[in-house]
């Protein structure tokens, strides 16, 4: 088995039968971008109208006044709306994130999350994706852990202290 099935951490922890997905979605304060908005708006209604069928929950945190002015519009109601995220947003805003869902996953108030926004893959080819952060999955194809491998320091601190920066990363 892989070295995270040997391994207790909360970011691993995966429900059979989720109950409530915290869904992010990310677009921006103004309508300059082409289909930018339009395109992860729609795929958020999808998405949204898939867990309502399989009769899981969620909590909305919208980025954006784009996506807050349409979630309004909607009557969808919103968890939590952030308009402080900009071009010049880094790491600290990155890790306020991170934060926030890591607390609400490990203390068991959601069972995933799930990220909506749109991904840069080239100059011409940039597409609104869904992007799972938590659980934490391991990658396909994980080889076995040997067990004559001793790990210093324990295989437990190691990913305990690796998980949460994969996540703020993420």
């Amino acid at each position: 088995s892989s070295l995270a099935s040997k391994v207790e951490s909360p970011f691993l922890r995966r429900e059979e039968n989720p109950k409530k997905i915290a869904v992010l979605v990310v677009t921006a304060n103004r309508g300059l971008c082409g289909g930018y908005n339009s395109n992860i708006l729609r795929m958020t209604r999808s998405f949204l109208a898939e867990l309502k069928l399989r009769g899981i929950s969620y909590d909305l945190y919208v980025v954006g006044k784009k996506g807050i002015s349409f979630f309004k519009f909607a009557k969808e109601p919103v968890k939590q709306a952030f308009i402080n995220i900009d071009d010049n947003s880094g790491y600290k805003e990155a890790e306020f994130f991170a934060n926030l869902f890591m607390d609400e996953f490990s203390s068991k108030n959601i069972d995933g999350l799930e990220v909506i926004s749109t991904v840069y893959h080239s100059s011409a080819d940039q597409r609104a994706e869904i992007t799972r952060i938590l659980p934490i999955e391991p990658p396909v194809g994980t080889k076995e852990v040997n067990d004559s491998v001793i790990y210093e320091p324990s295989p437990e601190a190691i990913l305990n202290s690796l998980l949460p920066q994969v996540i703020k990363t993420a």
